[in-house]
């Protein structure tokens, strides 16, 4: 989404020749409703957030003396309707069909290591891979960082041809990556899901949040904040969740937790030792 964007909508909706002094707070509000009526929640919260911003710096600068769009809506960042969980045998069945390794190379980086793909693949080289890591470049958005990379993903890594300083991926254009992928999708039966590759990032993200590794683990390998990890990656299995607090809670309740049994073991000892002590 970019500002671009949002004044396509904009104009598209008030007209090129509109003036933004003549803009009042309905008209902002019915703009608004229209935008949430045709877009996503998501798009929808974000050009309003754009909208608001610009007017303020509008009135900040004298152009107009109110802003027409200084009123709250409900703030939307993540639309978890398009997340989808791919399973890692799902993928591989889907590695099957690609045709070659450098096309499994790339599926297997997205779901294993959680790269961004394409931004993050681009830019490697052959030297970037070295025993159980991958170097992700500096040049990329979070910059410098070594991710840890399961041993299958080194055999098709070890297979392909090149220099240290040649490109793993020869330099393809970023639709390359879509492309090839979505045909090994097809041959394999498994339906399309949303979001391509952003979900396979995803769900690498959410296995890794899932076996409890503490927050700086999950920085250092995945270059972002625990915040933007719960908001945009980390996939929610209510289910899965809620099985697991009705579980522990009647395990709590029932008084059949291990440490109530070992606690109830260590009084006598404890008060053996306090005697002995004189205490």
């Amino acid at each position: 989404m970019t500002y671009g964007e949002s004044r396509k909508h904009m104009i598209g909706h008030f007209g090129s020749d509109c003036l933004i002094s003549s803009l009042s707070r309905i008209d902002a509000e019915r703009f608004y409703s229209t935008l949430s009526s045709t877009l996503n929640a998501v798009s929808a919260s974000g050009h309003f957030r754009r909208f608001r911003a610009v007017f303020g710096f509008a009135v900040s600068q004298g152009f107009i003396s109110d802003n027409p769009f200084a009123f709250d809506v409900r703030r939307v960042d993540v639309n978890e309707s398009r997340w989808f969980y791919v399973d890692p045998a799902v993928i591989r069945k889907v590695m099957n069909f690609c045709r070659n390794d450098r096309e499994r190379l790339a599926v297997a980086l997205g779901r294993f290591a959680g790269l961004r793909v394409p931004s993050e693949l681009v830019l490697l080289r052959f030297k970037d891979f070295d025993k159980d890591v991958v170097r992700v470049s500096c040049d990329t958005k979070t910059g410098f960082r070594e991710v840890p990379v399961l041993r299958e993903v080194r055999e098709f890594f070890s297979r392909l041809p090149g220099g240290s300083e040649d490109l793993v991926f020869g330099g393809h254009s970023r639709t390359w990556y879509r492309d090839f992928f979505l045909r090994a999708l097809d041959r394999s039966g498994v339906e399309r899901w949303e979001k391509l590759w952003i979900n396979l990032r995803s769900s690498c993200i959410t296995d890794f949040s899932r076996m409890g590794y503490d927050e700086k683990t999950l920085d250092s390998i995945f270059g972002n904040t625990a915040r933007v990890r719960r908001l945009h990656y980390v996939q929610f299995d209510k289910q899965r969740s809620y099985a697991r607090v009705l579980a522990d809670g009647d395990r709590i309740f029932s008084g059949d937790l291990q440490e109530g049994v070992v606690l109830q073991e260590l009084l006598p000892l404890l008060r053996e030792l306090l005697e002995s002590r004189g205490g």
